[in-house]
């Protein structure tokens, strides 16, 4: 059973913060229910085929599912007590941890297994390498998202100056005509909108995956959390969760390519003839400490945390 609602934006991160310490907790004992904030995408379709397939009823757990419009707007509903879990990519969440948010890992989500879940695409054919990158204008969704930390950490890796480029927010349906456009230099593309440009204009050009050339492959770049409030009062339907997820997760890995392509395909409205653009990922339940301690230096390196997250304490939940 499902129950799903569509709201804006909760406000920044900064509100939630500041409401730690006056919201209630979420629900005074586990109830059987688990209310949980994602973004529409494949996590969406992840979440709604272990619904369907009755993973979660398994386990005596209704999800109560809300879409939203941004990580930071699930964190902030997470912190301030609207859900009891949610998903996010990785830095935002780290962020939320390093400005005081009581925040620890449920579990982890997707893991790119090759490269294309998206990619920078220019039209300049002076850019050929990320260091290129130096001194332009790079459309990312959001302005502190873990694309935008991976276009940043891939400059420096490349011997590149990642101060000297200008982040621009652009809508994802948008990046593709604002490189063509000139509005751009580059952007960040996500694999359903960039092979179909790519095939139909022969002037844009794919220099690589930030996500895979900063992180690389199989990193936890995004995933499941909490706070410490809904832990104290439902861990049960937590755990409860996390067996869900396992089996939904070991049920979509168990696919062949052509079941995997056709389910995201319909569960993300796409065209059917570009199920076939899609790139496949994993879905692993751990949070790796060595992928979260890339995250760690990529966030002090440009200074979008103060000091680096204990990562023991992060994953206890998990761990417990």
């Amino acid at each position: 059973m499902k129950k799903i609602q569509l709201i804006a934006g909760l406000g920044v991160l900064a509100l939630a913060l500041s409401a730690c310490n006056t919201s209630a907790t979420a629900n005074d004992q586990s109830d059987g229910e688990l209310s949980i904030g994602v973004l529409p995408g494949g996590i969406d379709v992840v979440l709604e085929t272990g619904i369907d397939e009755g993973f979660f009823e398994d386990e005596g757990l209704e999800l109560n599912i809300t879409r939203l419009d941004s990580g930071p707007s699930i964190i902030n509903g997470v912190v301030a007590g609207e859900f009891e879990a949610g998903w996010a990519g990785t830095p935002p969440i780290l962020q939320a941890v390093d400005g005081g948010a009581d925040i620890v890992a449920v579990a982890g989500a997707t893991r790119a297994v090759d490269e294309g879940q998206q990619g920078v695409v220019v039209t300049d054919p002076e850019i050929t390498t990320y260091k290129d990158l130096e001194g332009k204008v790079v459309g990312t969704n959001a302005p502190r998202s873990v694309v935008s930390l991976a276009v940043l950490e891939s400059i420096r890796k490349d011997g590149g100056d990642p101060t000297a480029v200008e982040l621009v927010p652009i809508p994802l349906a948008q990046s593709v005509s604002a490189i063509q456009d000139g509005q751009v230099d580059a952007a960040v593309v996500v694999q359903s909108r960039m092979k179909p440009a790519l095939a139909a204009d022969d002037q844009l050009v794919y220099i690589g995956d930030p996500n895979v050339e900063a992180f690389g492959l199989g990193s936890v770049n995004d995933m499941f959390f909490t706070s410490g409030d809904a832990v104290d009062s439902g861990k049960e339907d937590l755990q409860s969760f996390r067996k869900g997820l396992l089996k939904t997760y070991d049920f979509i890995n168990s696919m062949s390519d052509d079941e995997w392509l056709k389910t995201f395909g319909e569960g993300l409205e796409l065209p059917e003839d570009q199920w076939d653009d899609q790139t496949k990922f994993d879905l692993l339940m751990d949070v790796d400490q060595e992928h979260l301690e890339s995250f760690n230096e990529a966030l002090l390196a440009h200074e979008w945390i103060s000091e680096e997250i204990e990562t023991d304490e992060f994953t206890s939940f998990i761990n417990d």
